[in-house]
């Protein structure tokens, strides 16, 4: 009977040791100490390894560091020991969205729909939105924002998804609103700021947009987002080796699409068309459904006076988006190219139609 009883304490012990951990770990978290979060919920785990809200806490801080295959692990883990909690099917969402699995990113926000209650369907309705916006269902992507920041008005991630789709749509002075208005009550969200950037460049105000990319990477010189846009911004100024240098430091980061497109256009600029080849073939393996490298490639290769393959690559980019003028430019370019002057003219007429 002592045996037990002495078990029995221990058992307590851990358990409230496990909860004190666990409670570390959001103060951690509030603090925007994510590494020392993850630390604590380490800890709290290896006093009891089925606190489900531990796994929860762990799940935050591996979404807070990015570090999504991570994130999707400890929410399965929390789910396997609560299905019905709301948080953890959130994360679960979360992180899915973070590895580009939107269906399942999409199905994982309804079940935390299903459960949550109004203070946490913000972030339900948030993740469904980005998983939304993922799958190309914009639409319905801004009606899922508009529900989160019906919730919470200030919630910044809703305003910075907000802000991305918009931006897609083409709406640049909405989105360049939303990011502005946000930026005034934090100066220092990034994510915003690099909203601001992609908005200026849509609206061709390139030198307020090369700021705004500078100020990014001022704050935080290990942004890939940052130095990727500036290398756009740069390339549209006609500064080639500048945009060449912003793209290799996105590149020194991480191998990225943006990076390796604006280099290969810089690179076609300069006239080094077998450096621009190699890197829009490296872009094209990274995104082989990025209609704008396939129009890069498509330009590469019009120079060049290879016109068949010019044609192929520029026919590609409209198969996957058909409404962009620049692109219907250089098919044109292409069909002439081929001597294909019927094809051309009527390539010009649906030019005509997109721009009225």
């Amino acid at each position: 009977m002592a045996g037990i009883q002495r078990a029995n304490s221990r058992e307590q012990g851990n358990a409230e040791l496990a909860a004190a951990w666990c409670n570390r770990s959001r103060v951690f978290h509030r603090r925007g100490d994510f590494s020392g979060a993850l630390a604590a919920c380490d800890i709290a785990l290896t006093f009891d390894h089925e606190l489900a809200a531990a796994w929860i806490n762990k799940a935050n801080a591996l979404l807070a560091l990015r570090r999504f295959p991570e994130a999707r692990d400890a929410s399965e883990h929390a789910l396997r020991l609560d299905i019905r909690s709301a948080n953890a099917w959130n994360n679960l969402s979360a992180a899915l969205n973070g590895l580009r699995e939107h269906d399942e990113a999409l199905a994982a926000s309804e079940r935390a729909l299903a459960l949550a209650p109004a203070m946490e369907s913000t972030a339900a309705w948030t993740n469904r939105a980005v998983a939304l916006g993922g799958l190309a269902r914009h639409a319905e992507a801004v009606e899922a924002f508009n529900r989160a920041l019906t919730h919470d008005p200030g919630c910044d991630p809703a305003l910075a998804g907000m802000a991305t789709i918009i931006y897609r749509l083409k709406r640049y002075d909405d989105a360049l609103g939303i990011c502005e208005r946000s930026l005034v009550r934090n100066p220092d969200n990034l994510p915003m700021e690099i909203g601001r950037t992609l908005a200026l460049f849509g609206l061709r105000r390139y030198t307020e947009a090369l700021e705004s990319a500078e100020r990014v990477v001022e704050r935080d010189p290990g942004n890939i987002a940052g130095w990727a846009n500036k290398s756009a911004v740069l390339l549209a100024l006609r500064r080639f080796t500048d945009a060449i240098a912003a793209a290799d430091h996105a590149l020194a980061l991480e191998s990225n699409v943006i990076a390796l497109n604006n280099k290969a256009a810089a690179l076609k600029e300069l006239d080094r068309f077998d450096d621009a080849t190699v890197c829009i073939e490296q872009a094209l393996a990274l995104a082989p459904d990025n209609p704008t490298v396939w129009d890069t490639k498509g330009e590469i290769c019009l120079v060049r006076h290879r016109y068949p393959e010019a044609l192929a690559a520029f026919e590609r980019a409209l198969a996957l988006d058909d409404t962009t003028l620049s692109t219907w430019q250089n098919k044109v370019l292409a069909l002439r190219g081929c001597g294909r002057e019927p094809d051309a003219l009527a390539a010009e007429a649906r030019m005509r139609e997109l721009s009225e």
